[in-house]
């Protein structure tokens, strides 16, 4: 509630600070505690409202002349309001508080005040293995720099270390080893089909079947992969070619004669097995015999190709994505 007075100029309701609140146990002056919220330890009024705390079961109105606090039932209660200020501008007056009834299966607020100071060494051990259950595995970052920071109590760093007897939390069995989970993926385990500690039948994960998973604390895989020829990509190197039939050219012989002939001042070529008689007979000093065949000499030439192997040999490549390294830890002591 809000304690109020209306302005005496203007008529407007405005705030009363400095109304003293007094909460009693009905019918008495034994103050009470009252609380800032429904549930805590945390004594007086709402912070909110401005008040201020006084003493057991009393404060003092702030500026929003707000009156909001918790304090325990179910018995009733006395608010007792008194004017601080004089001349005295409320008459001081007692009403009193009947509290709703308390849902089914509610705290008192002194308990739950009690529970806010509850630290995890006074938790029962199964409390605590709810929270986090025996043999479970959980990535944990630490930050640099000295002082190194503790694993958290109750785990152990998943580096194939041994855990002795009555060191760890798990029924029935002695000394054991954690697993060593450095530089590994986890996969989910196959614990229907698989025996425990299987690795997964043929490469693990290469098929979407059960049966390509291990069975649990199984292991396998590798971080280097080198291709094998059935995981070659199917490709061809033979060529074939041959030149094109433009070769025309010619053969020095001595079947044809040619034959500079001299007439009058002009030149004429002659040919042997088909000149006239008439050239013939013209030849004269000068003669210059040059020797061809015919120039149709149109033919092809093979050609080979040899292919050029490029690449090393076998080398194997990097088989992980992206990373980030943090420390794998499992659960083995409740505390």
């Amino acid at each position: 509630m809000t304690m109020e007075l209306a302005d005496a100029a203007t008529g407007a309701m405005e705030p009363l600070a400095g109304v003293r609140i007094n909460v009693y146990q009905a019918g008495t002056t034994t103050p009470v505690d009252i609380y800032q919220r429904r549930t805590g330890a945390a004594l007086g009024p709402a912070p909110e409202t401005g008040g201020t705390n006084v003493g057991p079961g009393t404060f003092v109105t702030g500026p929003t002349g707000a009156v909001e606090f918790w304090c325990e039932g179910p018995s009733e209660r006395d608010i007792n309001m008194v004017d601080t200020i004089g001349p005295a501008r409320i008459p001081a007056r007692t009403m009193g508080w009947n509290f709703v009834p308390a849902a089914s299966g509610s705290f008192p607020s002194a308990m739950i005040a009690g529970d806010g100071a509850l630290t995890l060494a006074a938790m029962a051990p199964d409390v605590k293995r709810q929270m986090v259950q025996i043999g479970q595995v959980i990535e944990w970052f630490r930050p640099p720099g000295p002082p190194t920071i503790p694993v958290p109590s109750g785990f152990e760093i998943c580096d194939g270390r041994q855990v002795l007897a009555g060191n760890h939390d798990f029924p029935g069995i002695g000394n054991f080893n954690v697993p060593d989970l450095r530089n590994m993926f986890i996969l989910g385990a196959d614990v229907t089909n698989k025996a425990d500690g299987a690795a997964a039948s043929g490469s693990a994960g290469t098929e979407d079947t059960v049966g390509y998973s291990p069975g649990i604390r199984g292991n396998g895989g590798s971080n280097v992969h080198a291709l094998t020829a059935a995981q070659t990509p199917v490709k061809a190197h033979g060529h074939s070619a041959s030149s094109g039939n433009s070769g025309n050219h010619q053969h020095r012989s001595e079947s044809q004669w040619k034959f500079m002939l001299y007439r009058d001042g002009d030149v004429g070529l002659v040919y042997g097995g088909g000149q006239s008689q008439e050239f013939v007979s013209l030849i004269g000093a000068g003669c210059d015999p040059v020797y061809y065949t015919d120039v149709r000499g149109d033919h092809n030439h093979p050609i080979t190709v040899n292919a050029v192997a490029d690449g090393a040999n076998g080398a194997s490549h990097n088989n992980i994505p992206r990373y980030y390294g943090l420390l794998r830890l499992i659960k083995v002591r409740a505390s």
